[in-house]
């Protein structure tokens, strides 16, 4: 990409947008064609390693190496394509045992939904 490199990531799941992480930043890109990727915003300044999208694709979930927590964001803006779309953080749960925060995944019990995350490290 122009910008920015990938390390990790995660895509949503109509699978027209990547979340491109690269340990410091996160970027989303448009696949809407495959064959001209293109970024739909400027990098997000968070130290994100893995991540999951809901079903929807109004939210997400990023496992942040350097605050050692799961970052959850509002992405409805990326999702919906708004010109130069902002995520937001919702809320952020501290794993401070987690140094290698590696990857996230929103798992539903009783028909309320959990973020499930986990890291490199033991």
């Amino acid at each position: 990409m122009p910008t920015q490199l990938g390390h990790e990531g995660c895509f949503a799941p109509d699978g027209m947008v990547y979340y491109m992480a690269d340990t410091s930043t996160i970027t989303p890109i448009d696949l809407s064609d495959p064959t001209k990727p293109r970024e739909l915003s400027a990098p997000w300044a968070r130290e994100i390693h893995g991540c999951s999208i809901s079903d929807d694709g109004k939210r997400g979930y990023f496992g942040d190496i350097g605050k050692k927590s799961l970052l959850t964001a509002d992405t409805s803006q990326v999702q919906a394509r708004v010109p130069h779309p902002q995520m937001k953080d919702v809320g952020e749960r501290d794993n401070p045992g987690n140094g290698g925060q590696k990857a996230t995944n929103p798992v539903t019990y009783d028909g309320q939904t959990h973020g499930l995350s986990w890291s490199e490290q033991v």
